[in-house]
C-alpha cells in the first residue's frame, strides 16, 4: 500500500495527474493536461490547477490522435449558441465596443464551460461603467483573453502589457500575465505577476490558489501552505483549496491535518470520488484501515472506473485479511487499467495478487 500511497500524494502535489492528456497544439506548443470540459468549439483543461480554453480549432492532435478522433464518443455539451455569444463578445469587447459586447457576455451566462468566463469579462466592463478602468486598458484586455483563448500567448502577453501601461492601477492585466507564464511553467515570473495583482487587490481567492499552485511548483510549501489559506479566508467553499492543503501538508508527514483539510473538502461535497480517494489515502497513512476502506468504497460507488480506488481498496482489504475482497478489487482494477492499457499498473496488481492464497 505505501507505494500507492507515495505515487497518490506525489502526483497531486507536484500537480501532474495520472491521467492527463498530452495536447498538442498546431503551434507547435505540447501541454499535459486533464480534458474537463468538451463543447462543440472549444476544450476546457486543467493544467496544474488552472483552467484553461483551447479552440479545438488550434488542436493538432490529443494523446496523438487527431482531436476529432480523440474526442469521439466523449459527452459534448451543446452550446454552440453560446459559444458564438462569447466569440461575439469578446469581439465586440476587442473593438471597444462595449455597450455590444455586454449584451452577447450576458447572453453567454449560465451556459456550462462560458459561464466564469463571461462573469469575469462583465466584471470589467462593470468596472469600466463605475470608472475603475478607463476605455484604453479595458479594450487591450480583452485583446488579451481574445489572443490568450485562440493560443497567440506572445500577441496576448503584448496586449496585457498594454493594458497595464494604459492604467496601472487596475490589475486584471497581471492576473492574464500571471496566468500565461504559469502554462508555460514559468513560475517564477507568474509569482511575479499575481504578487502585483494582490498589491492592487487583495480580496481575489482564485489569484491566491494560483500563488499557492506555482509556489508548490518550485517546492517553497511554506509559502504556498500560507497562500492557499488566504484563498480559503475569503472562499471557504473552495474544495480545490482544501485538497491542495490536505496534499500538501501529507508531503510534510503531518497526516493529522492532511485528514482535516480533506474531511473539510468532503463536508464541502461528499459526492467528489477524488476527495474520498484523497482521505482513504491519509487514513492508510494514519493506520486506520477500516476508515480507509470506507473511503475508497465510497470513491467506487461515486465513480465506479475509479481504476486507483479499486486497486488501493485490493491492498486494504488484503493488509485486513479479507483475501476474497482484495482479489475481487485488484480484479476491476486490472479490468480498468487494462482498458487504458496501463500496462505498468497492471504488472503491479499482478504481483499482489500473486501473494494472495487461493480461495
Amino acid at each position: 500500500m505505501k507505494k500507492i500511497i507515495v505515487l497518490s500524494i506525489g502526483t497531486l502535489l507536484f500537480l501532474s495527474p495520472l491521467n492527463a492528456e498530452v495536447i498538442k497544439l498546431k503551434s507547435g506548443k505540447v501541454i499535459e493536461a486533464d480534458i474537463v470540459g468538451i463543447t462543440d468549439k472549444y476544450i476546457k483543461v486543467n493544467l496544474k490547477g488552472l483552467p484553461l480554453f483551447y479552440f479545438r480549432k488550434t488542436i493538432e492532435s490529443i494523446n496523438q490522435q487527431p482531436p476529432e478522433d480523440y474526442l469521439a464518443g466523449k459527452d459534448i455539451i451543446k452550446d454552440e449558441a453560446s459559444s458564438l455569444d462569447f466569440a461575439k463578445g469578446l469581439e465586440e469587447a476587442s473593438l471597444g465596443n462595449f455597450k455590444e459586447a455586454k449584451l452577447y457576455f450576458e447572453k453567454s451566462l449560465d451556459q456550462s464551460l462560458f459561464n466564469d468566463s463571461a462573469k469575469a469579462a462583465l466584471a470589467i466592463i462593470g468596472d469600466l461603467d463605475k470608472g475603475f478602468v478607463n476605455q484604453e486598458c479595458a479594450t487591450y484586455l480583452f485583446r488579451g483573453i481574445s489572443s490568450r483563448i485562440n493560443d497567440f500567448d506572445d500577441e496576448a502577453i503584448d496586449f496585457y502589457k498594454k493594458a497595464v501601461k494604459a492604467d496601472p492601477g487596475y490589475p486584471e492585466a497581471f492576473k492574464g500575465l500571471g496566468n500565461i507564464y504559469a502554462s508555460r511553467e514559468e513560475f517564477e515570473q507568474a509569482l511575479d505577476y499575481y504578487r502585483k495583482f494582490i498589491k492592487i487587490n487583495s480580496q481575489d481567492s482564485d489569484v491566491y490558489y494560483n500563488l499557492g499552485i506555482c509556489s508548490l511548483a518550485l517546492n517553497a510549501v511554506d509559502e504556498a501552505a500560507e497562500y492557499f489559506k488566504k484563498a480559503i479566508s475569503i472562499n471557504p467553499d473552495d474544495i480545490e483549496v482544501y485538497n491542495k492543503l490536505g496534499v500538501l501538508y501529507a508531503y510534510l508527514g503531518d497526516f493529522e491535518k492532511t485528514i482535516d483539510y480533506f474531511q473539510k473538502s468532503f463536508e464541502i461535497n461528499p459526492d467528489d470520488a477524488s476527495v474520498c480517494f484523497n482521505l482513504g489515502v491519509a487514513y492508510v497513512a494514519t493506520d486506520e484501515p477500516e476508515k480507509a476502506a470506507e473511503s475508497f468504497e465510497r470513491s467506487v460507488a461515486i465513480n465506479p472506473e475509479y481504476a486507483d480506488a479499486y486497486a488501493s481498496l485490493g491492498m486494504v482489504y488484503m493488509g485486513l485479511g479479507e483475501h476474497k475482497k482484495a482479489r475481487q478489487n485488484f480484479e476491476r482494477a486490472k479490468d480498468l487499467f487494462s482498458a487504458g492499457q496501463d500496462s505498468e499498473s497492471i504488472e503491479e496488481i499482478q504481483g499482489y495478487m500473486d501473494k494472495l492464497p487461493r480461495i
